[in-house]
């Protein structure tokens, strides 16, 4: 009997261990992703090309051709985003104007503060884009 309590609080430990150990590299990578988009253009290069030398093993000489082209792609991803951002944000706030329309009073000042939340936190965790410069 003493034998198999030893046993399962070792196992417990081991699953409590698995179980911190994924959580906390769910949050490590969901953190670092966050500051490369926060960073971009140039973290996200950063990001992308070491992604793509360690998947693809690239040469240096590759390396250099392929930073270029993500340069390049991403500047261009970046002049869209900020081309259409007053419609993105005419979007959310369309929406949020919709929603007022169904709630009472007191549901539309929780929604301004929910909404409020989530301009702070940015994209990343379902806010608003944040506005361009």
């Amino acid at each position: 009997m003493n034998r198999w309590k030893i046993t399962l609080r070792y196992g417990l430990v081991f699953m409590l261990g698995l179980v911190l150990g994924m959580a906390g590299s769910h949050f490590a990578l969901k953190h670092r992703f966050a500051r490369a988009m926060q960073d971009r253009p140039a973290a996200q290069c950063k990001m992308m090309m070491r992604h793509l030398t360690r998947q693809l093993q690239l040469t240096k000489p590759q390396q250099i051709e392929i930073k270029r082209i993500v340069d390049t792609q991403l500047k261009a991803l970046s002049d869209v985003r900020e081309r259409h951002q007053p419609e993105v944000q005419a979007i959310f706030q369309q929406a949020e104007d919709e929603m007022k329309t169904h709630l009472q009073p007191e549901q539309q000042q929780k929604l301004d503060q929910i909404m409020e939340r989530m301009k702070k936190h940015g994209p990343m965790h379902g806010g608003r884009p944040p506005p361009s410069p």
